[in-house]
């Protein structure tokens, strides 16, 4: 059974989501735990609750099991979330090309981020609608990634 970002059936991507108290030091303690567990963090977006006393911090991170271990023992509330990681051009209309498709193919994206990795972009997409979102990108062309190539893009030096 395999141990990395992934569901090792079909090799999905998924993120953890930590349900955090919203207030200082709370990033801090959780990636401390992420640390200490040799768990490397390849992404992170913080979901503030529009001032609430709760958010959710989610990770993409090299092992989600024992990355959801190190959190639950440092008393978090984890889960994990099955997302789209989607290989983009760096240019302009990239982005609009791809939300646009998924438009027109009913496909709501409930949250998206990305990062630059390598001279391109990396898209992570949530949806509901992961197989049609699939299958609209694949047929338009874009990369949409396995766990396992998230993390071998994610290791290859790009500062040289």
């Amino acid at each position: 059974m395999s141990t990395h970002l992934t569901d090792p059936i079909n090799n999905k991507v998924k993120l953890l989501s930590v349900f955090a108290e919203n207030k200082p030091g709370i990033l801090a303690k959780a990636t401390e735990a992420l640390a200490e567990a040799h768990v490397n963090i390849l992404w992170f977006k913080i979901v503030d609750g529009a001032g609430d006393k709760y958010g959710v911090i989610r990770f993409l991170v090299d092992n989600n099991q024992e990355g959801m271990a190190a959190l639950k023992k440092s008393g978090f509330a984890v889960s994990t979330m099955p997302v789209l990681a989607v290989i983009a051009d760096d240019n302009p209309g990239s982005l609009f090309r791809l939300t646009a498709a998924l438009y027109e193919g009913n496909v709501d994206v409930r949250n998206g981020s990305g990062y630059y990795l390598n001279q391109g972009v990396v898209l992570i997409i949530e949806t509901q609608e992961q197989e049609a979102a699939t299958a609209i990108l694949n047929k338009l062309g874009y990369k949409i990634l396995t766990s396992a190539e998230v993390k071998a893009l994610s290791n290859k030096c790009c500062c040289n």
